[in-house]
């Protein structure tokens, strides 16, 4: 999991060439887990595993207040997105996930036509990110 905090952006080309686009800061010797962590807030799930939590409103309105955590649990209003990406290594395995929750259908339907286009280059900045996190946890990494 050491390997998941200190994996850059600078290991994962494929990755910091997709989110480049999108304007994100991925400098080359950005933490990739400080990139999440930047975009929401990182809980400690247990054993082997890191969750990065985000809320965002697609409405004309503000988060509520408090931390990214409680607002998460408590804001059920329409126009907001709750979205989880976890990091997980367990029996071997180091995968991710990521799961979202529209608050209405109108926000579900938004967010379903953003995802049909960004779907296939999410998966390809995934698998860029844990084959560089792979490098690094087995001592493999590349110059930064």
């Amino acid at each position: 999991m050491r390997a998941v905090m200190e994996t850059t952006w600078g290991e994962a080309p494929v990755s910091r060439a997709l989110m480049s686009l999108t304007k994100a800061d991925v400098s080359r010797g950005r933490r990739i887990a400080d990139f999440f962590s930047g975009a929401g807030e990182r809980v400690e799930a247990g054993d082997g595993e890191f969750l990065f939590i985000v809320l965002d409103c697609l409405e004309d309105r503000p988060r509520p207040r408090g931390t990214i955590a409680d607002a998460f649990r408590e804001c059920d209003g329409p126009g907001f997105l709750k979205m989880a990406m976890n990091i997980r290594y367990a029996e071997g395995l180091l995968s991710t996930e990521t799961r979202v929750y529209a608050t209405d259908d109108r926000t579900r339907r938004r967010f379903r036509t953003y995802w049909l286009v960004i779907r296939a280059a999410s998966g390809l900045t995934r698998r860029s990110m844990l084959r560089a996190i792979r490098r690094r946890a087995l001592g493999r990494a590349s110059a930064a």
